[in-house]
C-alpha cells in the first residue's frame, strides 16, 4: 500500500494541470475548484491503494467526466426551470 506521501505528492504534481483543464471545460473558476476537489476526493481511495497505473491520466479523465456531468446536470436543471416558469400573460393588441 502506498503511503500517503506518495499519494499527496501525486496531488501536488497534478492539481494546476489539472486546475486549468477543468476550468478550460466549465469556464467557470469557482466551478474548476470543485470539480477538481471532488475529482482528487473520490480518486483518493484508489490512488492510496495503488490501484491506478497513471495517476496523471487518470486524474484528467476523471475530471472530463465530471465536468460532462455537470454540464448535463445544468442542462437538465434549466430546461426544468424553463419549463415550470409561469407564461406571459398575453398582450392586449
Amino acid at each position: 500500500m502506498p503511503a500517503a506521501d506518495d499519494v499527496e505528492e501525486v496531488v501536488r504534481l497534478h492539481y494546476q494541470g489539472l486546475l486549468r483543464l477543468a476550468y478550460v471545460l466549465c469556464g467557470d473558476p469557482a466551478e474548476a475548484e470543485d470539480v477538481v476537489g471532488d475529482v482528487l476526493a473520490r480518486a483518493w481511495p484508489r490512488l492510496s491503494r495503488g490501484s491506478v497505473g497513471d495517476p496523471g491520466a487518470y486524474l484528467r479523465r476523471a475530471v472530463v467526466n465530471r465536468v460532462a456531468s455537470w454540464r448535463r446536470h445544468r442542462f437538465v436543471v434549466r430546461r426544468e426551470e424553463l419549463r415550470r416558469r409561469p407564461e406571459a400573460p398575453a398582450a392586449d393588441v
